[in-house]
């Protein structure tokens, strides 16, 4: 009886707007309750209070990330660093940025290798003398080359990783794609899995609807019977530059061994996918009226009548051309020729010389772990993760709802989430491997100067002297 005269004395109170304060409310609470109320809620908020500073205690300090490009407060790390640091009063997170703005965004493509070589090697002489930061931007290092040095931290012993990230929330085989020898010493904090679309009215006549996956050796294969066919005179267009050399970059997961250092270009089997890959014919510019206009910019269209695939950089203004019919193609995952289905991303590693590696560690568990209220906009998803997408599967999804707006469609949702759930190769390497190949590739692609066993036993010779370096 008595619960019931406080419930109806407290709603009577609301109702008529009589008291203002929330804190006037719960005294006339606790008039009509008893004073045991308010006495027991003191004595919680005195023994919550010691739980509290033991929390803001744990995480403290100055925490250092090295990256290769800046970034500001307001996008990609810049913001998750405010939000900790917001969250962590004790928390002080210095960014290093290894280029400079005129460097990275200058549009100096020498200067910007220039630099980028510069960085790569600054960074790989920091981690081998025990210096650098706590955090390491490690997406443009061999990093598991270091492996055996020690100068890494093994991330799978910071925490109880199945705990961690379970395997039905996260993308595990993103985030375990680094692995070697039953050890992870860098983690995938945002990824793009790397995919095209499928010309669909010519794989329909090709009888290849039902193609999983598009490998370079089947793009060859595809093309021939295209072409054969009338079907097509293009193999590929993009609106940015895109060679044939790009399908030999994406056999690197499968030939490069950087832990073993071994490779493997001088076999038949890769002599003959060059010879294969040399008779596609790419547009390396998108001629003006071949665009289609998106909130966020222009890409090409997919010309149903002379072009077989076009890359796919599951952007929101790409998923929105493609639900509006402006891209009428079939989505698939690049794999390698073993079948392993290719990625990129964003890596950090925590810097075995470290001392707040658990603040790092800490650090990376909350980027990858964030959760946006439900009222979040487009601007909160694309600020944080630009073309990337978070490893999380829920946030993921959350991205594509919230960018696609009305049209937002099931079945394309499910397909890109299976794109990042399938994907387990990491396809990014050191730059510095890039330019020691480019000239190669370009003389057999671009200036047919060599033949393609000449080019694999040139790729094979550069590939042992940077493994041995």
């Amino acid at each position: 009886m008595k619960k019931e005269i406080v419930a109806l004395a407290l709603a009577l109170c609301l109702l008529l707007g009589c008291f203002g304060c929330q804190s006037e409310q719960e005294d006339i609470y606790d008039q009509f309750a008893g004073s045991e109320t308010s006495q027991e809620k003191s004595q919680a908020e005195e023994s919550a209070a010691p739980e509290e500073e033991t929390q803001e205690d744990a995480l403290s300090g100055e925490l250092t990330i090295s990256v290769k490009f800046p970034t500001s407060e307001s996008s990609g790390l810049g913001m998750v660093a405010a939000e900790f640091e917001e969250q962590h009063p004790g928390v002080t997170v210095t960014i290093q940025p290894g280029l400079t703005m005129e460097e990275a965004y200058s549009g100096d493509t020498a200067l910007f290798q220039a630099a980028e070589k510069s960085y790569t090697e600054a960074l790989a002489v920091e981690l081998t003398s025990g210096a650098g930061a706590d955090l390491i931007d490690v997406g443009s290092l061999s990093f598991n080359r270091y492996a055996e040095s020690g100068v890494l931290c093994d991330l799978y012993t910071l925490c109880d990783w199945e705990e961690t990230f379970p395997e039905e929330e996260y993308f595990r085989g993103i985030m375990d794609a680094t692995a070697t020898q039953g050890k992870l010493y860098a983690l995938v904090v945002t990824a793009n899995p790397s995919a095209c679309w499928l010309n669909r009215p010519v794989a329909s006549l090709l009888g290849a609807e039902g193609l999983e996956e598009l490998t370079a050796s089947k793009l060859v294969e595809l093309y021939g019977q295209a072409v054969s066919q009338g079907l097509v005179e293009e193999s590929f267009v993009t609106d940015e530059e895109m060679v044939a050399a790009t399908f030999v970059k994406n056999q690197f997961p499968d030939l490069l061994d950087l832990e073993g250092e071994t490779a493997a270009f001088d076999t038949p089997e890769f002599v003959a996918l060059l010879e294969g890959l040399h008779t596609l014919q790419f547009t390396r510019t998108v001629e003006e009226g071949e665009l289609y206009q998106s909130t966020t910019g222009s890409y090409p269209v997919l010309d149903n009548t002379t072009r077989l695939v076009a890359s796919a950089a599951l952007s929101q203004g790409e998923l929105m051309g493609y639900l509006t019919g402006q891209i009428d193609g079939i989505l698939l995952p690049e794999a390698t020729e073993q079948g392993s289905r290719l990625f990129t991303g964003s890596l950090y590693a925590v810097n075995s010389a470290s001392q707040q590696q658990e603040l790092a560690w800490e650090f990376l568990k909350f980027w990858v772990s964030w959760q946006e209220e439900d009222s979040a906009e487009d601007s909160s998803f694309y600020d944080r993760y630009g073309g990337e997408y978070p490893v999380n599967r829920a946030i993921a999804q959350q991205k594509l709802q919230v960018e696609l707006g009305k049209l937002y469609d099931e079945e394309l949702a499910e397909k890109v989430l299976d794109l990042l759930d399938s994907a387990d190769a990491l396809n990014q390497f050191d730059p510095l491997l890039y330019q020691n190949f480019q000239p190669i590739l370009a003389d057999y692609f671009d200036r047919d100067l060599t033949d393609a066993a000449a080019c694999a036993t040139q790729l094979q010779e550069r590939a042992d002297l940077y493994l041995k370096e």
